[in-house]
Protein backbone atom coordinates (compact mmCIF):
# COMPACT_ATOMS: atom_id res chain seq x y z
CA UNK A 1 0.00 0.00 0.00
CA UNK A 2 1.36 3.47 -0.86
CA UNK A 3 2.44 5.71 1.97
CA UNK A 4 3.64 9.25 2.55
CA UNK A 5 5.21 11.32 5.31
CA UNK A 6 2.99 13.63 7.34
CA UNK A 7 4.55 17.10 7.79
CA UNK A 8 2.73 17.47 11.13
CA UNK A 9 4.07 14.46 13.01
CA UNK A 10 6.87 13.45 10.64
CA UNK A 11 5.77 9.81 10.52
CA UNK A 12 5.37 7.73 7.40
CA UNK A 13 1.79 6.45 7.18
CA UNK A 14 -0.41 4.57 4.70
CA UNK A 15 -2.77 6.55 2.46
CA UNK A 16 -5.68 5.14 4.46
CA UNK A 17 -4.57 7.30 7.40
CA UNK A 18 -5.13 10.53 5.43
CA UNK A 19 -8.37 12.31 4.60
CA UNK A 20 -9.32 12.55 0.94
CA UNK A 21 -8.68 16.03 -0.44
CA UNK A 22 -11.71 17.98 -1.72
CA UNK A 23 -12.01 18.32 -5.49
CA UNK A 24 -11.22 22.02 -5.45
CA UNK A 25 -8.08 21.52 -3.36
CA UNK A 26 -6.92 18.25 -4.79
CA UNK A 27 -3.32 17.20 -4.56
CA UNK A 28 -1.29 14.89 -6.76
CA UNK A 29 -2.16 11.86 -4.67
CA UNK A 30 -5.74 12.97 -3.85
CA UNK A 31 -5.11 13.06 -0.10
CA UNK A 32 -4.70 15.86 2.44
CA UNK A 33 -1.15 16.72 3.45
CA UNK A 34 -1.52 15.94 7.17
CA UNK A 35 -2.73 12.67 8.64
CA UNK A 36 -6.11 12.23 10.34
CA UNK A 37 -4.53 12.26 13.81
CA UNK A 38 -2.74 15.58 13.13
CA UNK A 39 -5.99 17.18 11.89
CA UNK A 40 -7.87 16.05 14.99
CA UNK A 41 -5.05 17.34 17.24
CA UNK A 42 -5.11 20.72 15.45
CA UNK A 43 -8.90 20.97 15.85
CA UNK A 44 -8.74 20.07 19.55
CA UNK A 45 -6.01 22.66 20.19
CA UNK A 46 -8.01 25.32 18.35
CA UNK A 47 -11.15 24.55 20.38
CA UNK A 48 -9.20 24.71 23.65
CA UNK A 49 -7.44 27.95 22.70
CA UNK A 50 -10.61 29.72 21.48
CA UNK A 51 -13.58 28.82 23.72
CA UNK A 52 -15.13 32.30 23.39
CA UNK A 53 -14.95 32.16 19.61
CA UNK A 54 -16.81 28.85 19.57
CA UNK A 55 -19.55 30.18 21.86
CA UNK A 56 -19.97 33.29 19.72
CA UNK A 57 -19.99 31.19 16.56
CA UNK A 58 -22.70 28.95 17.99
CA UNK A 59 -24.85 31.97 18.92
CA UNK A 60 -24.57 33.62 15.52
CA UNK A 61 -25.25 30.36 13.78
CA UNK A 62 -28.45 29.85 15.78
CA UNK A 63 -29.62 33.38 14.98
CA UNK A 64 -29.54 32.82 11.25
CA UNK A 65 -32.70 31.67 9.63
CA UNK A 66 -32.37 27.96 9.00
CA UNK A 67 -34.22 28.10 5.69
CA UNK A 68 -32.20 31.02 4.29
CA UNK A 69 -28.83 29.58 5.22
CA UNK A 70 -29.79 26.12 3.96
CA UNK A 71 -30.96 27.48 0.60
CA UNK A 72 -27.92 29.65 0.00
CA UNK A 73 -25.50 26.93 1.09
CA UNK A 74 -27.23 24.34 -1.08
CA UNK A 75 -27.29 26.50 -4.20
CA UNK A 76 -23.66 27.55 -3.71
CA UNK A 77 -22.64 23.94 -3.10
CA UNK A 78 -24.52 22.84 -6.23
CA UNK A 79 -22.79 25.49 -8.33
CA UNK A 80 -19.34 24.52 -7.05
CA UNK A 81 -19.95 20.80 -7.45
CA UNK A 82 -21.40 21.17 -10.93
CA UNK A 83 -18.52 23.34 -12.07
CA UNK A 84 -16.11 20.69 -10.79
CA UNK A 85 -18.11 17.93 -12.53
CA UNK A 86 -18.05 19.84 -15.81
CA UNK A 87 -14.31 20.48 -15.61
CA UNK A 88 -13.48 16.89 -14.63
CA UNK A 89 -15.71 15.48 -17.38
CA UNK A 90 -14.13 17.75 -20.00
CA UNK A 91 -10.67 16.56 -18.98
CA UNK A 92 -11.79 12.93 -19.13
CA UNK A 93 -13.27 13.45 -22.59
CA UNK A 94 -9.92 14.73 -23.84
CA UNK A 95 -8.09 11.74 -22.35
CA UNK A 96 -10.63 9.07 -23.30
CA UNK A 97 -10.25 7.02 -26.46
CA UNK A 98 -13.49 5.02 -26.25
CA UNK A 99 -16.45 6.69 -28.03
CA UNK A 100 -19.15 5.25 -25.74
CA UNK A 101 -17.40 6.51 -22.62
CA UNK A 102 -16.92 9.93 -24.26
CA UNK A 103 -20.69 10.10 -24.88
CA UNK A 104 -21.30 9.28 -21.22
CA UNK A 105 -19.08 12.15 -20.06
CA UNK A 106 -20.74 14.53 -22.53
CA UNK A 107 -24.16 13.58 -21.10
CA UNK A 108 -22.94 14.28 -17.57
CA UNK A 109 -21.76 17.73 -18.69
CA UNK A 110 -25.15 18.43 -20.27
CA UNK A 111 -26.96 17.40 -17.09
CA UNK A 112 -24.71 19.60 -14.97
CA UNK A 113 -25.32 22.58 -17.24
CA UNK A 114 -29.09 21.99 -17.10
CA UNK A 115 -29.01 21.95 -13.31
CA UNK A 116 -26.98 25.16 -13.23
CA UNK A 117 -29.44 26.85 -15.62
CA UNK A 118 -32.41 25.80 -13.47
CA UNK A 119 -30.59 27.11 -10.39
CA UNK A 120 -29.96 30.47 -12.08
CA UNK A 121 -33.63 30.78 -13.11
CA UNK A 122 -34.71 30.19 -9.50
CA UNK A 123 -32.29 32.76 -8.08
Amino acid sequence: MPSKICPGCGKEKDYTEYYLAPLLHSTKDGRRSRCIQCYSDMARKHREANPDYLKQYALTKKKKSAADSRESQTSERIRKNMAAVIKASQEKIKACQLPLVRQQYKRSIQKAIEILEKENKIN
